[in-house]
């Protein structure tokens, strides 16, 4: 099962918004599992995936504002049922 979240052709400034958005919603789903655990592995890893992501928005910013004219964003999500 697929969910296309994304799917278009966007300005620059509606791009990186949409991104950062999501980004910062990812963000906050590990932050919200950090306080919810209290096991230091799994804080670690959600502190790793942090930085990861905020990392990635950081050079996908820089890229995306590198770039003349319209970006198109394409997002999948890929839904494995087990």
């Amino acid at each position: 099962m697929n969910l296309s979240i994304l799917n278009g052709h966007f300005n620059k400034q509606d791009a990186i918004s949409l991104l950062t958005q999501m980004v910062h919603i990812k963000i906050e789903f590990h932050e919200s599992s950090i306080t919810q655990t209290s096991m230091m592995e799994d804080i670690k890893m959600h502190e790793n995936r942090i930085k990861q992501l905020q990392n990635e928005l950081h050079a996908v910013r820089n890229e995306i504002n590198a770039v003349e004219g319209h970006i198109d964003l394409k997002g999948l999500i890929e839904i494995g049922i087990a």
